[in-house]
């Protein structure tokens, strides 16, 4: 009777390990694949600001704050179409660095003379 009971005890740990196991791989998958989709939806976003940022710097008529808040409602509205979070700090600063970018890649040689007090010399 005795050894009986051993083996039952024996199994049960073994069947409880296993549960174990298998719920805690569930639970891993599970935040993977969560981690997974916003690293996506982040690549998204990340492009439609870019897009929108260049044709807001189309728009002469309104002033950057305006520029800003245009890009932010467009990038809002792309998010609600797209069943995408919308997070307005992260997208403000994926704005301010798309032109920050910008800004620096399309410095004029006068302008760097002013930032630096020397023009840079490419060769």
């Amino acid at each position: 009777m005795l050894e009986i009971i051993k083996v039952f005890l024996v199994e049960i740990v073994t069947i409880l390990t296993a549960l174990v196991t298998i719920f805690t791989l569930i639970a891993n998958l599970t935040k993977n694949v969560k981690l997974k989709k916003a690293a996506e939806n982040l690549n998204k976003v990340s492009k439609v600001v870019s897009e929108f940022v260049v044709a807001a710097e189309g728009i002469t008529n309104f002033a950057g704050s305006d520029k800003k808040e245009w890009v932010l409602t467009k990038v809002n509205q792309y998010a609600i179409e797209n069943k995408i979070p919308f997070n307005k700090d992260l997208v403000s600063n994926l704005i301010e660095e798309v032109v920050a970018a910008s800004k620096q890649v399309n410095a004029r040689e006068k302008d760097n003379y002013k930032n630096n007090g020397s023009v840079d010399v490419i060769q």
